[in-house]
This record gives structure tokens, sequence and C-alpha cells, in this order.
């Protein structure tokens, strides 16, 4: 896409508002000169108009047939490459953090930001969160929180580890060593029990463990770095839920009216409702509208135990392959993560697969055959949300390993089985809905099922069932067109003013909007549903 085309799409779609040229030169990354140039062109084909306001000058769009037309064409021309359906989460960070980058991953296929505040400290999760509303206000950002994990956060320097050699970790803070753990471990790690490092890339085993110390034995050579986690698999570690720098987080989160909070190390549903209760709110079933939604990341042997009960009470889940498979054992990880992905498809929640996913690509510009087939094989199963961390974060090819992933996504998207409602006996009306859309897409060639809806919940239920149409969700609210964006085969639009799904008046509406962004075409068939009612949420007709 070039610049001409971006600064017409952008002030296109922001149609209600002017923009100076000082705005539009930071969205597109170029220099005022060059973007006054392209205005000044697209003013004299009378496609943009300058109005003076005050001591600058802002550029509206001229809403008529000849800039819808172009509109179309261009709009209609990158909806015929058939856009991927599965989400792509990419994590920012030093090999990102720049506008330029972000915006090539979003151009690349990247749907959703994370900022890992595990790794981050106020300033730096500020700077990242901005350069992303630079490249675009519609790019939803995923924090993920850091919660009860425990790290090595005193290493100065990288500690070199050669196997054999006695290791040993400090829980006295005054006795200064760089292995000091916050956490005191005594009581649950004992003699024999092993120990990882960096998601099992390290390996030790405990020679004696003691009130303040722990001594252990390296069983292969490594390098431990600043903030790396650990993970105890023969131990039953007692978590300690939601800690102080945890609220220090949620408070940013509303503050900078983040979209999603990851929270880790869950262990029970109790871990996710504390947490709701910290955002405002109680139990899931009071979540409505625009708020912070909970991802909560399955990583623990007690999650495991308890992911049913943990899925229902959270928005969506992310399974995180590299402490899931720290904390139970490795070759269940393929078992775990296809029935936790199962299970999100039968509740209506989003799943995203996160780790090692393309992790060669963090040095090289090329992805293993075994990373290949893992991201095919995940999108298979039914995952609604694919997400990249060190690949994007800190790997020399990030726009790189974002577009890998969107062609092996894009490709083997066909082949996904649709998500049939198993359990009959207890259907709400928008299950019933959702499957009745479900079996007409297998009778009928259906191009496209709007959805009007005003807290997504019908959309994110029909995204669940993996169907064949892309869904064109129409909201009023920003938040939840950001939220949205995470939703598998969910394209998200904005309209102003109210809608509701009762009137014919306000149906056209929304079938105009859809057309109006290019999203469908006049000779589309259609499905239109949705959920909104003043008196009720979370209904559909």
């Amino acid at each position: 896409m070039d610049n001409k085309t971006r600064i017409f799409e952008f002030l296109y779609r922001n149609h209600g508002t002017g923009h100076n040229i000082n705005q539009i030169a930071r969205l597109v990354n170029i220099s005022v000169g060059s973007s006054f140039k392209i205005l000044k062109e697209l003013q004299k084909n009378g496609y943009v108009a300058a109005k003076q306001e005050k001591n600058a000058i802002f550029y509206h769009i001229n809403l008529n047939e000849k800039t819808r037309n172009l509109f179309y064409k261009l709009t209609l021309d990158s909806n015929k490459k058939d856009k991927k359906k599965t989400k792509i989460i990419c994590t920012i960070g030093p090999s990102s953090n720049d506008p330029k980058i972000i915006r090539k991953l979003a151009d690349a296929g990247m749907d959703c930001a994370r900022i890992n505040a595990s790794h981050c400290n106020e300033k730096s999760a500020l700077k990242i969160m901005h350069n992303i509303r630079k490249v675009s206000l519609d790019i939803p950002i995923l924090l993920d929180i850091p919660g009860p994990k425990i790290r090595l956060n005193n290493l100065t320097k990288p500690v070199r580890i050669k196997t054999g050699k006695t290791i040993n970790f400090t829980f006295d803070k005054s006795k200064n060593n760089e292995l000091y753990l916050d956490t005191e471990l005594h009581t649950s790690v004992k003699k024999g029990h092993r120990i990882l490092i960096d998601d099992g890339k390290i390996e030790l085993l405990v020679l004696k463990s003691k009130r303040n110390s722990l001594s252990c034995k390296a069983l292969n050579d490594g390098i431990i770095t600043k903030n790396k986690g650990l993970n105890f698999p023969d131990s039953f570690v007692d978590y300690k839920g939601i800690l102080k720098k945890d609220i220090f987080w949620v408070k940013f989160a509303i503050k900078n009216d983040i979209d999603f909070i990851g929270t880790s190390f869950v262990r029970s549903v109790s871990d996710i409702k504390k947490l709701n209760s910290l955002l405002g709110y109680g139990s899931l079933s009071d979540v409505v509208g625009d708020k912070i939604k909970v991802i909560a990341k399955i990583e623990t042997k007690e999650a495991v135990k308890n992911y049913r009960e943990i899925i229902k009470e959270s928005y969506g889940v992310m399974i995180d392959r590299g402490d899931l498979a720290s904390e139970t054992r490795f070759e269940l990880l393929p078992r775990l993560q296809k029935r936790i992905i199962d299970e999100c498809n039968r509740q209506g929640k989003p799943v995203i697969i996160a780790t090692h996913m393309l992790d060669s690509m963090i040095v090289s510009s090329l992805p293993t055959k075994a990373e290949i087939s893992d991201i095919a094989n995940s999108v298979l199963d039914g995952a609604s949300c694919l997400m990249l961390s060190a690949e994007t974060a800190a790997g020399k090819y990030p726009v790189e390993s974002v577009r890998t992933m969107s062609k092996i996504a894009k490709e083997v998207e066909d082949d996904i089985e649709n998500k049939e409602l198993e359990d009959t006996n207890h259907l709400t009306f928008t299950d019933c809905i959702v499957n009745a859309i479900s079996k007409i897409d297998g009778l009928i060639d259906i191009d496209s099922i709007v959805v009007i809806t005003s807290g997504g919940y019908t959309a994110r239920m029909l995204a669940s069932k993996k169907l064949r149409p892309k869904i064109v969700a129409i909201t009023t609210k920003k938040k939840i067109l950001r939220q949205m964006h995470i939703l598998w085969g969910v394209v998200p639009i904005i309209i102003e003013g109210s809608i509701d799904n009762i009137t014919n008046k306000e149906k056209e509406k929304a079938i105009l909007a859809a057309l109006e962004q290019g999203i469908i075409t006049k000779t589309n068939q259609i499905i239109l549903t949705g959920s909104v009612f003043h008196f009720k949420s979370k209904r559909t007709n």
C-alpha cells in the first residue's frame, strides 16, 4: 500500500473529523513536505478539502460519488486477496518499538499488539503504547501483567551455566546475590526436585533446600539473562495470586484505555474473579459493553485441572505453551492444546496459542518445517489467534515472521471444520440463531454475515463456530471495535450515532455502512443478524 493510498483511506475512514498535516505525516511516517504534496494532489482531484482553523489547516475527505467509487475500488481490490481469518498478536519490544515497524507489522497481518509488563516499566510501556496509537487508534492492545511467576529480576549481566556446576539461589535480599528469589521456596522445593529456567532451556537439580537458600546442580549448559522465569515441575508452589505489582498494571490499563489484560499463572476461577473485581465488575456474566476484557493464561498444573471453569469466567484464554510444558510434561502439550481449544470454541471464547510458534525466525529469515506444521495444525484445531513473542519483540525478522505466519494460516483455513454445538439440551436463544446460520451456510452460498452488535457478543459466538463466510461486525463503540479484532473471521467496522436490530431503517443503515467501507458488495448474498436491544444484552435475533 503506497503513501497516497494510506492517506486517502485514513481520511475516508475518519471522515467525521479533520486532521492537520503533522498528524497525517506521523500516520504514514513520511515528511511533512511529502504529505503536503500528496494532499495537494488529492485536493486538486476533488477528493480532499482543506479548511483553515485558527493557525492550522485541517484536511477533510469530500464525501461524493467520485470519492466513494475510488474508495470502493481500493478496498475491493484489497478484499479480493482473501485476507486470513485467524488473527495474529505481536509482542512489541526493542526490535519493533517504532511506528514504521509497527505499521509494517500491521500491513503484514498483525491484528493486535501485546505489551509484556514483565519486561517493561511504566515509561517503556507508555512509549510502546504511544507508538502503537501513532500508527492506528484501531489496533487493540493486550497488556500481559506479570502475575506471581517467579523471575530472576536482579541480574545485571548474563550468568553462564556449565553442566555439573553448583548454582546457589538466595531468599535473603541482604546477601546481595544476583540469583535472588523474592519468594521463599524451602517448604515446597525439596532435594531431588527439578528447576527449569527460560521455558526449560536450562535444567537444574536441587541438592539442598534451606530456609534462606537453594543449592542446585546444572544438568546442562546455558545462559541466564534478566527477567527469565523459573518453573518447578516436581513441586507444589503456592503462587500468591494478584500481587502489588499487578495492581499497579491494572490501574495502568484502566487509565490508558487498554483493551485486554492477560493474567499469568492462573490456578482457579477465584484468580479471575479477583482480577474482575479489581477492574470494577464481578463475574463475567456482568461484563457487558466496552470494559477491559480478561484473557486467562493457562500454564499451571492447577489451571489444567480447572480449565473449563477458568474459560467460563474469562473473556478468552491464552495457552502459554512454554510454561505449560515446563509445569506439566512436554509430551502432554499437544493433547492439552487440542482439549483447551475445543472447550473454548464450545463456550464461544477466543483462544490464543502462544510460545515458540516461529522461534527459529528470531535469528533466521525462514521457518523450520516443524514450525510450519505447528502453525497449520493450531489453525486447523480451531485457534482464534496465534501469538508471536520474542520473534517480533527481540528477533531479527519481526515483519517476516508475521508475513510467514499469515501465509501459513491463510493456506489452511479452508480446511477448518465448522464447530457444531454439541450440547443441544442447554441451548440459549443466541445459540439457536448461531446454529441456524451455520446450517444455512452449509446449504446455500453465503458471502458475508453482517452482525449488528453493541458489546460484540453475537460476533464472538459466530466466530467460535469457524464458519466459511466472513463476519462483518458493526458497532458504535470504539473499544468494542478494537476488541473484536481478535475474533476469528470477524471484520469489525464502526458507525456514528446509535443503531439497533429492530427497525428496517436501522438494518439498512448497517448494510450501507458495510457497503460504503467496501467490506461487502451489492451482488453479495448476506445474512443479517444482531444483538442490539436497548433493554437486553447478549440476545440475538
